[in-house]
């Protein structure tokens, strides 16, 4: 634990000014560089010491801009971050604007606690102002919530919609792109993420990003999920496939089963990890087809969106 003697409030007070003497100014910013070296290094408690001598929270140390902060949570060290945040009062507006602090790409201390799927974190940032934090974009457009979501991860993902509003939701689960958290679920293949996301966000299943695709387009347009030439029109496709999967998914579990102990343990997981993507893969179909409207990808979306993969299933949305 920090020293009860730090005084916080004084040690803002000292921070550098545009009026700071020349001296100071080269102090910090070679304990600055010694904050970034012991956190490189991972010598966590140094970055302790150095920061509550010094109070260098919001001062970048790395190329890409991150903070102190930034580079606590990337990391996981939730009982450094947790000792460094418990220096500031709850009602601080200093905290706020350190947990604001975006990185080169715009990224905020939450959206890295977002990243990296730790609640614990999450709860600590969001204590002191959910509303503005859970807010801030990044240079993508996404939110904290949307960069959960990105990465597929589930506990960081319900604690943050569990303290978004209604009318905030909608508005956190978008990026510039037009792309939903469902889009991007799907894309990343985090499928119990997806029928998370379906059951809390309905409104999402006919959304249309910048480039006229739907998630269950998307869905549709995965390579690994419909034969190349096929003659039928998108959603006949699905069906079509719909039931096939299942009986890739049967076939291979039968596989599985005969692999002897004298193979490679590395196949059966390989199979019986495949078996599970198709099961995933049918489970999420059968919920965007319950609520999802029947019409194909406009051709011009198809080819301004630049994709590889969604061009070669062309042949889907005619």
């Amino acid at each position: 634990m920090l020293k009860d003697s730090f005084d916080p409030l004084r040690l803002e007070e000292k921070a550098p000014s545009s009026e700071e003497d020349p001296l100071r100014s080269r102090t910090l910013k070679k304990e600055a560089e010694r904050l970034s070296q012991s956190a490189a290094k991972g010598d966590w408690n140094e970055v302790q010491k150095i920061c509550q001598a010094n109070w260098l929270f919001n001062i970048p140390i790395t190329k890409l801009g991150d903070t102190v902060l930034h580079l606590a949570v990337y990391n996981k060290q939730e009982n450094i971050f947790e000792r460094l945040i418990q220096q500031f009062s709850s009602g601080s507006l200093h905290v706020i604007s350190y947990l604001k602090k975006k990185n080169a790409k715009g990224d905020t201390p939450l959206h890295h606690a977002a990243l990296v799927g730790s609640e614990k974190m999450c709860r600590i940032i969001t204590e002191f102002h959910p509303t503005t934090l859970l807010s801030v974009p990044n240079d993508e457009g996404e939110t904290p919530l949307f960069s959960a979501a990105l990465h597929g991860r589930k506990d960081a993902f319900l604690y943050l919609h569990s303290i978004c509003g209604p009318e905030e939701r909608s508005n956190y689960c978008k990026r510039s792109n037009g792309d939903s958290i469902l889009h991007c679920a799907i894309s990343e293949e985090h499928y119990e993420l997806c029928l998370i996301i379906l059951r809390r966000y309905k409104d999402l299943v006919n959304h249309r990003n910048n480039f006229g695709m739907t998630p269950l387009h998307l869905l549709a347009s995965k390579p690994s999920a419909f034969k190349s030439g096929s003659n039928l029109r998108w959603f006949e496709s699905i069906i079509y496939h719909y039931e096939e999967l299942i009986s890739r998914a049967d076939d291979q579990n039968l596989e599985r089963e005969r692999v002897t102990h004298g193979e490679p343990l590395k196949k059966a997981k390989d199979v019986r990890t495949t078996k599970e993507r198709h099961t995933w893969s049918v489970l999420i179909m059968n919920e965007l087809l319950k609520d999802a409207e029947m019409y194909p990808i406009p051709p011009s979306s198809v080819r301004q969106s630049g994709d590889k993969k969604l061009e070669k299933g062309n042949d889907l949305v005619q």
